[in-house]
């Protein structure tokens, strides 16, 4: 038997850590701007480090992004080696601004 939750039932349910701080739901972002479902736009403002210099979707980072998916999608760092030279100086001039 399933239950559905509404958003302040769940909520009580979420430790403090990650618990929502608005109902907005975002369906895409580019930029610095953010786009709810609701058709809303929002400047993004709580950026994590994930997009906060480039902003989201940066089209330099969605194709370093698409390469490497391309190759494999999950290599944890402390199971599986990698050149890290080799890689650091193959993208070291890619996201650099032109």
């Amino acid at each position: 038997m399933s239950v559905a939750l509404g958003y302040n039932s769940g909520r009580k349910m979420l430790p403090s850590a990650i618990a929502k701080l608005s109902d907005v739901v975002v369906e895409a972002a580019l930029g610095a701007r953010v786009t709810a479902t609701s058709g809303e736009t929002y400047l993004d403002f709580a950026s994590g480090i994930g997009t906060l210099s480039t902003g989201h979707c940066h089209p330099r980072v969605v194709e370093a992004i698409r390469e490497q998916a391309g190759k494999c999608i999950m290599a944890q760092q402390n199971v599986f080696g990698t050149n890290t030279s080799q890689v650091n100086n193959q993208n070291r001039g890619r996201l650099r601004h032109k």
